[in-house]
């Protein structure tokens, strides 16, 4: 049987998760869950075999949320006779980082409130056996300048 492997992003907002997926290769990518309008059956219809699949959501910080979510992704796999190999990235670094990186890509949102909440759980998950795992130190990433060309 094939094997569809997919990756669960973990972070607070600011961690870099929409950042690795634009830097790293998969074949499917969930930017937040809540973008399938019918949640994880949307995901079982549109995964294949041999696709890397990424799934990123700052609702994966709370631990039991992360295991429902596996939970469910193991329930579906299991149900369509799928062999999904599943792993996880931390994004792990200061709260102020998670500030930092956020007031740079200055996009409107407001979600510090999201930060102080997801920050203390994040950093519990580095202690907890969640399977296959890697950990990601998280840095500044700074917002670069656009250069355009003015063309007649």
């Amino acid at each position: 049987m094939d094997k569809i492997y997919c990756t669960l992003l973990v972070s607070p907002p600011g961690g870099g998760k929409s950042t690795w997926l634009k830097t790293h290769q998969y074949d499917l990518v969930f930017d937040d869950m809540s973008v399938l309008p019918n949640g994880l059956k949307d995901f079982a219809k549109q995964i294949k075999a041999n696709q890397r699949v990424a799934i990123a959501d700052i609702n994966f910080c709370d631990y039991e949320i992360l295991k429902k979510a596996w939970g469910k992704l193991s329930e579906i796999a299991e149900n369509q006779n799928l062999n999904i190999e599943f792993s996880h990235i931390l994004f792990i670094g200061e709260k102020k980082q998670y500030i930092k990186n956020v007031d740079a890509r200055d996009d409107g949102r407001n979600v510090k409130a999201s930060i102080e909440r997801f920050y203390p759980q994040i950093q519990k998950l580095v202690n907890i056996d969640i399977g296959k795992k890697e950990i990601v130190n998280i840095h500044f990433y700074e917002k670069l300048p656009i250069k355009t060309k003015l063309v007649c």
